[in-house]
């Protein structure tokens, strides 16, 4: 069994994520950085982040869509990058629809996958 669940990574140094905001669906999970505020942990723990980020992680369709909808408006980007992560139990096996791997190829975006075993997923939990 799985689960998988995607992420958008946008970020850049003009960068200002209230301009996509109008695109945030409710139920969206977004996590937004803003450039000079301070970050809390990690490499920029008590210090000013140099960029602006903007994540939404959820269903691959979900990111596919939320992507194509900001190439369309004059957004101020340096990097844009679309993950899935994959948490597994027993085994890692899945399979993307090859109208989803049309989709992301036609983003010519850098496209990563994370795997990692979770031994506490539940059978009837996972689809």
């Amino acid at each position: 069994m799985i689960n998988m669940y995607a992420t958008l990574m946008l970020s850049g140094e003009k960068f200002v994520p209230e301009d996509i905001l109008h695109l945030v669906q409710s139920g969206d999970d977004v996590n937004i950085r803003k450039k000079g505020a301070l970050g809390s942990r990690g490499r920029y723990k008590f210090k000013p982040f140099p960029k602006s980020s903007f994540h939404l992680t959820g269903d691959l369709l979900r990111v596919l869509d939320f992507i194509e909808k900001i190439n369309e408006i004059d957004v101020e980007l340096d990097k844009k990058i679309i993950y899935i992560t994959v948490a597994y139990k027993n085994q890692c096996n899945f399979e993307l629809s090859p109208e989803i791997l049309l989709r992301l190829s036609r983003l010519e975006l850098p496209f990563g996958i994370t795997c990692y075993e979770d031994q506490n997923l539940i059978d009837e939990d996972v689809p």
